[in-house]
């Protein structure tokens, strides 16, 4: 595991690579799973089983029922004191299952377009031609994605290029101000790409008012006028909030 602002967890109880992450028998299931796949282009039912069998899933009482409930700490790469190993053959079966169904869904759905790059550079995307955006943007310095990306990537030998990652992250040397220069940076394309009197959405939330001034900043550098703020409540808080 690399230095970084959320690896200092694991770190510290003595996770120090990824197969620490797994129990013996769930790590040498999913390796022959991934190694009868041949190719890495076709392992999303490795990535997204990776997470869910490792050891970072919690053992919980819901509903009085012991073991219930439970699954990874969002946000974290946490390792609880009493974890639940999930049965592997049964994981990877219902994640079959789920991408045959995303996959048949995607095909009745035309013209439709999936693509991964950086938001600060969407050569790709022509200028004034997108009816609509919603975004998601990273939140500060909540959520470092591209350590918390670090599980399925060993799987895949492809890592995070986290160069212009939007965050605030002491580990990258980014502060606010680098924060808010990467995000101008995307909410300049976004305004290129979308059609003028055309609307984008931007769901953020962060509870510290440098950050939510420093993404308005942004947008207004952008040329966007932020016509209405609403306030989304899930009720329940996350972790990070909590803390």
């Amino acid at each position: 595991l690399p230095n970084g602002d959320k690896t200092g967890d694991p770190r510290n109880v003595g996770v120090t690579n990824v197969h620490h992450f797994y129990t013996r028998r769930n790590l040498f299931a999913l390796a022959a799973f991934a190694f009868k796949l041949k190719t890495p282009q076709k392992y999303i039912d490795v990535i997204s089983t990776a997470t869910v069998i490792s050891r970072m899933y919690r053992f919980r009482s819901q509903n009085s029922s012991l073991g219930a409930g439970g699954g990874p700490l969002n946000g974290t790469l946490y390792i609880p004191s009493l974890s639940k190993e999930i049965p592997i053959l049964k994981a990877i079966k219902e994640h079959i299952t789920k991408s045959h169904n995303v996959a048949h869904i995607l095909s009745n759905i035309s013209p439709n377009s999936i693509s991964t790059g950086s938001h600060t550079e969407l050569t790709n995307i022509a200028s004034n031609c997108m009816q609509y955006i919603f975004t998601d943007p990273p939140f500060g310095s909540n959520l470092i994605y591209s350590e918390l990306n670090l599980i399925w990537e060993a799987w895949l030998n492809v890592f995070t290029g986290n160069k212009h990652e939007a965050v605030i992250s002491n580990s990258q040397r980014k502060k606010l101000q680098d924060y808010q220069d990467l995000m101008t940076g995307c909410f300049k394309e976004a305004y290129r790409i979308l059609r003028p009197g055309h609307w984008i959405t931007v769901e953020f939330h962060n509870s510290k008012n440098a950050v939510w001034n420093s993404i308005q900043e942004a947008l207004l550098s952008a040329g966007f006028v932020i016509a209405d703020v609403r306030t989304f409540d899930k009720q329940q808080g996350s972790y990070n909030q909590v803390n």
